[in-house]
């Protein structure tokens, strides 16, 4: 098997760890709606959109993202990339241990270990999550899904605290079930 889903999701994912803002509102929680972006999705009135600190990753651009949340610490963040080829053609099997590599890879700078690869939606797309621990405790949760030649992640991050914990998982639950691309 080529090493091309190695380079493929490697560089998708490592791009994971930056953040921007973007968004729109509406009764009863917000709308995320921006006429530039590939996707759309809804989440609580209670949060509202935030600017993340983090760096791009070798100069890889994502063709979106935004991020909501309480602060830059807990935040839900959305973004796309592009992939250079298609995911579909590649085997699923080797497909998914190089994304479990690549999760790792994404884990370790932070000292952060990655649980089990677990079946997920990002709205109407099937695809797959995983929680990072710090030490015994999650902080974070990342979902990908793959279509064609996009990439779509939700990346849900929260302090060592329960209350917090709990306000960005429901937010996070609410964006990853209605997420859409455009």
């Amino acid at each position: 098997m080529p090493r091309r889903p190695l380079a493929l999701v490697s560089l998708a994912a490592l791009a994971l760890l930056a953040g921007a803002c973007g968004g729109g509102g509406d009764a009863g929680g917000n709308r995320y709606e921006d006429d530039g972006a590939p996707f759309t999705f809804r989440y609580p009135g209670d949060l509202s959109e935030v600017a993340l600190s983090a760096k791009e990753i070798r100069g890889r651009e994502p063709v979106w993202r935004t991020a909501i949340g309480v602060d830059a610490e807990n935040a839900v963040t959305v973004a796309t990339y592009k992939l250079a080829q298609p995911s579909e053609p590649y085997d699923q099997a080797t497909f998914l241990r190089t994304l479990d590599r690549t999760v790792r890879a994404l884990a370790r700078p932070q000292k952060l270990s990655p649980g089990e690869r677990k079946d997920a939606k990002l709205g109407a797309l099937a695809g797959w999550s995983y929680e990072l621990k710090d030490q015994d405790v999650v902080v974070q949760r990342l979902t990908f899904a793959f279509r064609g030649q996009q990439q779509l992640f939700v990346r849900c991050a929260w302090e060592d605290d329960p209350e917090l914990q709990k306000q960005v998982t429901a937010a996070c639950d609410q964006v990853a079930s209605s997420v859409a691309l455009r």
